[in-house]
């Protein structure tokens, strides 16, 4: 970026103003801490383009450090007119200085740290504090032997911590920074962001499962999601691993019969929607299920049990009676008796609480045959109602549950006509009456996952007589949390269970992007990314959804990033997160209606500087045709000799736009008539010079670019360079993370100028700074504020 700012900002002695000219000198030295010279470093001076009048230079240092600029023919506009001269440290960091044009010499000196010198490299990783969602504990990974950290965390605070911690007060994205120093005062600096979510309603999908007794392919699955919104509807979908879904709330499955034990990832999505179906939360936990082979050996949990006489009726003596034909192999055994209570023992004996009525539980084994390296040869499970107390049957009740996070939903059921009332122990030492109730739920406690919860019911007859009744059930309440990245890709009424998302992690610094996982869409559309391994920790991330061209569907829809947009400067950045947060595309439409014409547009992608000096074709790079309002009309992609084209088009005015992730670009604004039917000799010559940038060649008459933004991170102030042939009104707004437009200026530019953003009173942040001229030209940078 250093030098593409310089290679931006032409001299255009043309432009020399009439006045008075004269001549002045500016010179100095460069060394590093400890006074040595630095040699051979660049250091580069321009003008402050607001007098009419353009200067931009670079120069090298020699053996002594020693570097000057004789600068001639300059207007004397008085004191006012400025020059900003500048160089860059070991660690990318600009040193800069700015003076006047009032004295005829002028001495500048740097002390930097000098890159053949020092090894510091400032770096940090991050995590979220255990049970918290906006305290975060930060872990100090730079080299060097700092002896000195400067922590910023974004928001206002600070820290001279190694390893500090910060708990975040509001909801957002924050640029974090940590500055180094070691003892031989070298200096590094590194930048990265976090995003601090909403903590206020949440949904979380979960579920258990147990294997039916008698067929080890069949499993049954019951749903213990949980969310906080209220009266809303949720959906379930259930995904089986093995080509089959289901939207039933508690569904039972049979898996295929396979020769070998084969461990399918089940998953369970859950999406609350509200009134208008639009989704308000949307959660899925995946989960292995491992079905036993088909060979000749077999296993089969199956169990007996009996009331303890010398104790009391509530205490259960329960005999493993299970089978297995695998040889010399170990079995475990994992119980669950109904009311929370688990054991691994082969014949466990269990305490159940002492209701005065009775009550009703249900009793699983599952027994698992290990071979000598630990790997399951076979599973089954076996359940069996236990009642526990003296059993009525003239006036049984049971109840049915549902629920919204910890708000739970309770409709109690009896199998008599006559008179009855309801009384309800929620576990958690609250009770209350009635046939139908709702209770809300505390978490849990560490160490406990659910309460037990029973209804006594107590029936009158016409003699006036009563029956009385108890069922008891454990209703389990369990945290998700994780460190993922998932969510589902729809096409209208489509899901995209034909097509892919693409993964770019974000550099925030620089603001390039790396793709660094392409992931299939499974049969509804769904994706998933953990477990990241690529440092830094939690960086921001783009996700890109595109549809296979073999879809009955891919020429109706563009390739879409998450939050609706088809280029990556527009897009919504994400952030690795608990799996609470689903970060859904859904893809934009293509005109329903194809366009028809006898226009044609097309040229060549080619990656380099100028075609004559042989630049190698670009493949697969993706070009948007869009109307003048921005609005995609097709799609075309380059081919293996970087041609692209687009056929059929009716006359008017359209925009080419390349997307490439992270590379800056000015749409092509053509016009296509009836004397001009046909423009196919547009290049578009992909750069890489540190930053990625992209150019597109213009065949009009005139000709614009803009530079990017420097310094960026930014401080304080920031600038860019806008030049044009001819005059052009250019408006320049900037937008804040949520698409807030926080200002707006307008200038009048011909020739080359340096626009100051003027941001120095917005808050630390990444912000996008979007420039518009007369001429049709639009542009979008990035701009990451860091104070």
């Amino acid at each position: 970026m250093k030098k593409k700012i310089l290679l931006l900002c032409f001299a255009l002695f043309g432009l020399f103003s009439i006045q008075a000219q004269t001549a002045f000198l500016v010179s100095g030295y460069v060394t590093d801490s400890n006074g040595v010279a630095i040699n051979n470093h660049t250091v580069y001076i321009m003008s402050d383009s607001v007098n009419a009048f353009m200067y931009a230079a670079t120069t090298t240092t020699n053996a002594n450090g020693y570097y000057s600029f004789a600068i001639t023919n300059v207007p004397i506009l008085g004191p006012g007119f400025n020059f900003y001269i500048h160089t860059y440290d070991c660690n990318g960091i600009p040193h800069s200085s700015v003076f006047t044009n009032a004295n005829p010499q002028n001495v500048v000196n740097f002390m930097i740290c000098n890159g053949t010198l020092t090894t510091c490299n400032a770096f940090y990783s991050y995590v979220l504090a255990s049970g918290s969602t906006n305290t975060y504990n930060f872990h100090d990974y730079s080299t060097g032997n700092p002896v000195s950290w400067s922590w910023n965390f974004g928001d206002g605070a600070t820290s001279t911590l190694q390893n500090p911690s910060h708990t975040y007060n509001a909801i957002g994205s924050f640029v974090i920074s940590l500055a180094i120093t070691t003892a031989s005062n070298c200096t590094s600096v590194y930048y990265d962001s976090v995003y601090v979510q909403s903590t206020s309603n949440t949904c979380h999908a979960n579920f258990n499962y147990y294997q039916d007794s008698l067929n080890n392919h069949k499993y049954y699955f019951s749903n213990i999601s949980t969310t906080t919104y209220q009266n809303l509807q949720i959906q379930y979908l259930w995904n089986f691993g093995d080509g089959y879904t289901s939207t039933s709330v508690n569904p039972d499955h049979i898996f295929p019969t396979t020769v070998a034990a084969t461990t399918y990832n089940v998953c369970l999505t859950i999406k609350v929607l509200n009134s208008s179906s639009v989704i308000e939360c949307q959660s899925t936990t995946c989960k292995s299920v491992t079905i036993a082979n088909t060979n000749t050996n077999t296993c089969h949990a199956n169990f007996n049990y009996y009331s303890d006489s010398n104790s009391t009726i509530n205490t259960i003596h329960f005999i493993n009676s299970s089978t297995s034909s695998y040889p010399n192999l170990q079995i475990v055994y994992l119980w669950n008796f109904g009311d929370g209570g688990t054991s691994t023992l082969q014949h466990p004996v269990h305490t159940y609480l002492n209701n005065p009525v009775a009550a009703s539980y249900n009793v699983c084994l599952t027994i698992k045959v290990l071979n000598s390296a630990n790997v399951i040869e076979c599973q089954n499970t076996y359940c069996v109602y236990v009642t526990i107390g003296n059993p009525t049957t003239g006036c049984q009740n049971s109840f049915t549950f549902g629920h919204q996070n910890l708000v739970y939903n309770f409709n109690g059921n009896i199998n008599s006509s006559n008179p009855t009332t309801y009384n309800w122990s929620f576990g958690d030492g609250t009770s209350a009456t009635g046939q139908n109730v709702t209770h809300t739920f505390a978490q849990p406690s560490s160490g406990s996952n659910g309460y037990h919860v029973c209804l006594i019911t107590v029936t009158s007859n016409n003699s006036g007589s009563s029956c009385t009744d108890s069922s008891c059930q454990f209703i389990s309440i369990a945290n998700t949390t994780g460190n993922i990245i998932h969510g589902f890709v729809t096409a209208g009424n489509y899901d995209v269970n034909d097509g892919y998302v693409l993964l770019y992690m974000a550099n925030n610094a620089t603001m390039s992007y790396t793709l660094i996982d392409t992931l299939s869409l499974d049969s509804i559309g769904y994706f998933h990314y953990e477990n990241l391994t690529v440092p830094p920790v939690n960086p921001a991330f783009l996700i890109k959804a595109v549809i296979n061209p073999s879809a009955s569907y891919f020429t109706q829809y563009a390739p879409t990033f998450y939050l609706h947009a088809i280029n990556w400067f527009n897009a919504t950045a994400v952030f690795p997160s608990a799996s609470s947060v689903f970060y859904n595309i859904n893809m934009v439409q293509l005109p329903v209606n194809p366009i028809t014409g006898t226009g044609t547009l097309g040229g060549n992608v080619f990656q380099g500087g100028f075609k004559s000096f042989g630049d190698s074709p670009l493949s697969g790079v993706e070009l948007i045709l869009t109307d003048e309002y921005d609005s995609p009309l097709k799609i075309s992609y380059s081919n293996t000799n970087g041609n692209f084209s687009f056929l059929n088009l009716p006359m008017g005015n359209y925009k080419l736009h390349v997307e490439i992730a992270g590379v800056n670009y000015t749409p092509y604004l053509v016009t296509l008539s009836a004397s001009n039917p046909g423009i196919n000799n547009i290049t578009v010559t992909v750069n890489t010079t540190g930053a990625i940038i992209t150019g597109i060649e213009n065949n009009s008459d005139h000709s614009s670019s803009i530079s990017d933004i420097y310094p960026n991170p930014a401080t304080s102030e920031a600038f860019l360079e806008i030049q044009t042939s001819k005059t052009e009104d250019v408006v320049i707004s900037i937008y804040n993370y949520a698409g807030v437009r926080l200002s707006t200026a307008g200038y009048k530019v011909n020739g080359s100028q340096r626009v100051n953003l003027n941001q120095n009173h917005f808050t630390t942040g990444i912000y996008t700074v979007k420039i518009e001229a007369t001429n049709g030209m639009s542009s979008v940078r990035k701009l990451v504020i860091a104070k």
